[in-house]
């Protein structure tokens, strides 16, 4: 095996460590999620005006499609890592059994010293390896926190076109109400100064009685839209209608 090719399996070898910490390709910069900008890139799909349920189908599949695609990137890199690795291995066991001629030792036991040996004949290779695998992980750890920042902020914008979505749905469902209750039924809330609101209606037949839920009698002004709750003692509360 060449030296410089030994050099870089070795560099791969100590940053397979690293591979193994964080699970990602030291070499290989993520790429961004289709429609997203990289990172230091401006610009992400506006979903503005979007039907949220549309704009969270969107999302969904975007976030599907990367993880699929880096998916099959990271186990491709894994198969090289995992190759070079036993190439590097392999080197370093046959280098220890020819250099002591010990061909009885366990292959653990080779390949521990095999890279001793490798070491101190050529000390500069594993200084660059070390070097290499510090580097690496600096990368991936700078790699990784970009990743979490770029799906922190994909999750909120799906978190805001779903509540987006619910709220439509809660005004929708308050607007519908407020018809059926005007307009079928004829009935408005009516709030004391309390903040206690009652459903009444906006002009009571005559003759019909009205009471509130303690039980009190409730007669209508019609001139100021204010219904009074009569309490045992003669004190009125007025109810006032939404202006």
């Amino acid at each position: 095996m060449r030296r410089a090719s030994r050099t870089a399996l070795l560099a791969a070898l100590l940053g397979g460590a690293v591979w193994a910490q964080y699970g990602y390709d030291p070499t290989h910069m993520w790429p961004p999620l289709p429609g997203y900008a990289a990172p230091g890139m401006a610009g992400y799909p506006d979903l503005s005006g979007m039907d949220p349920m549309a704009a969270m189908d969107l999302i969904g599949q975007q976030l599907a499609a990367a993880m699929q695609q880096q998916q099959a990137q990271l186990d491709h890199y894994q198969q090289q890592m995992a190759a070079q690795e036993a190439q590097l291995v392999r080197y370093f066991i046959e280098l220890y059994r020819t250099t002591t001629g010990d061909t009885t030792s366990p292959d653990q036991v080779a390949y521990q010293y095999g890279q001793v040996i490798h070491c101190q004949r050529y000390p500069v290779d594993c200084q660059i390896a070390a070097q290499n695998a510090r580097s690496s992980s600096q990368a991936l750890a700078a790699q990784q926190a970009a990743w979490q920042a770029r799906m922190q902020q994909q999750q909120a914008t799906f978190d805001a076109a779903n509540q987006a979505w619910w709220d439509q749905q809660a005004a929708n469902d308050r607007a519908h109400q407020g018809f059926i209750d005007g307009v079928i039924y004829e009935v408005g809330p009516y709030t004391s100064a309390g903040g206690q609101t009652q459903m009444l209606p906006f002009a009571p037949s005559q003759g019909t009685y009205y009471q509130s839920p303690a039980g009190n009698p409730l007669f209508f002004d019609p001139t100021f839209d204010v219904w009074y709750e009569v309490a045992p003692d003669g004190t009125l509360t007025p109810f006032y209608g939404t202006p």
